[in-house]
């Protein structure tokens, strides 16, 4: 399946950065979000992004980025049953943190 990857310009990020984040989300829904489809991925933005920060904070890094996406579960309700099965989840947040020359990683994510 494609997913769409609506990009949105940034002044706190560069392409790079954004790109990466992105794979990283795909990467961990690929393997966290068994039965689901994802059908679209969008940055943010920078101004909601900013009301982020103390994720950054807690996870005791320099930086967050957050994506909002929407995906399909199939009939098996997804990884271990837990979404609602035959059904679209929309709104459904990514955060991910780093610090400068790290790699972004997910700490959470959900509706909201």
């Amino acid at each position: 399946y494609s997913v769409n990857i609506i990009s949105k310009e940034s002044k706190i990020y560069s392409k790079n950065d954004i790109d990466n984040a992105i794979d990283e989300t795909l990467n961990y829904f690929k393997e966290n979000f068994e039965g689901c489809s994802l059908l679209e991925l969008e940055y943010i933005g920078d101004e909601e992004n900013n009301g982020y920060t103390d994720w950054a904070r807690r996870n005791n890094k320099e930086q967050v980025i957050v994506f909002v996406s929407s995906f399909n579960v199939d009939s098996s309700g997804g990884e271990h049953g837990a979404l609602n099965p035959n059904s679209k989840y929309e709104g459904w947040k990514w955060i991910l943190v780093k610090n400068e020359n790290e790699y972004w990683k997910c700490v959470d994510c959900g509706q909201g």
